[in-house]
């Protein structure tokens, strides 16, 4: 954002300076979280303006949101989002093409993970990489942390893991993928999947609303089932809905299809923060 800032704007810490408040992400009611304690105490304060960005879906889950919302400007990618308020402007995320592109490069790796916990099905990846004999690349947590989360269902043999990368490992990683795993149970704008795209990976994600609004010109869909809430990993309620979420990933990484360099194109186009940093600004200002 800092990048792409007009000159007229200002940042400032100062408090007492302020005249409009960018706010980032949906608090949770969560009495003992000092965080959401202090975001919910800047959202209630009504004497400054205020834009939000929303960019993750709660399923349900209570939040501070509904009413204070109304009296400010919204930012979002959630359709959810879109139908519930007025003052809605729908813009994605974004990612730089100068830092994620294609390079000629052994796709050794027929998936790309990512994260700290098992909520993005890492485990369940796993299980089909297993099932293909390919190997996963994650990037993210060590194998013994995802393992136990897992209840030790992962093989080591089928999955290389990195950390700690900048950008420029990240893209040698993407480019060394066949498919990039945009599977996370919590309903948002994943960024892996455009930057895999733009390295030519082709995504995969669950086929709920806003990834369906997002990237239905260039991803492979899964069906989502139903999973518990608040529940870290699980991302489906029975095990017969858990072989078959591994059974859909198994099919996708399966299938033979991958991103064309139209859609590489597409994505590296629409996406771009070059086009979607003026626009937030727009609105912000507006």
């Amino acid at each position: 954002m800092l990048k792409y800032k007009p000159l007229r704007v200002k940042i400032v810490e100062d408090s007492s300076d302020i005249s409009l408040e960018f706010l980032v992400g949906n608090p949770y009611h969560i009495p003992d979280d000092k965080w959401n304690r202090r975001a919910i105490k800047r959202i209630e304060n009504d004497k400054i303006d205020k834009v939000y960005w929303m960019f993750y879906s709660n399923y349900g889950d209570d939040t501070v949101m509904p009413e204070h919302l109304r009296n400010g400007k919204i930012i979002t990618t959630l359709p959810s989002v879109e139908s519930e308020y007025s003052n809605v402007a729908m813009i994605p995320l974004g990612a730089e093409p100068k830092t994620f592109f294609q390079k000629t490069l052994d796709r050794k790796y027929i998936i790309h993970t990512h994260g700290y916990d098992i909520s993005e099905a890492i485990q369940y990846v796993n299980v089909a990489c297993q099932k293909v004999k390919r190997k996963q690349c994650h990037i993210g947590a060590d194998f013994d942390s995802l393992n136990k989360q897992a209840n030790g269902i992962m093989d080591k043999n089928n999955i290389d893991i990195y950390s700690n990368l900048v950008d420029s490992d990240m893209r040698k990683y993407y480019n060394l993928s066949e498919y990039v795993s945009g599977l996370r149970g919590i309903e948002g704008f994943e960024m892996p999947i455009v930057e895999g795209a733009m390295c030519g990976c082709t995504p995969i994600t669950y086929d709920l609303p806003c990834y369906k609004r997002w990237f239905n010109d260039f991803a492979i869909f899964i069906p989502f089932w139903e999973h518990p809430k608040y529940d870290i990993g699980q991302l489906t309620a029975t095990p017969e809905g858990r072989e078959k979420l591994v059974n859909a990933i198994v099919t996708a990484i399966s299938n033979g299809s991958k991103i064309t360099q139209g859609q590489v194109d597409y994505v590296r186009d629409t996406f771009s923060w070059k086009r979607i940093m003026p626009k937030i600004w727009k609105t912000i200002l507006s």
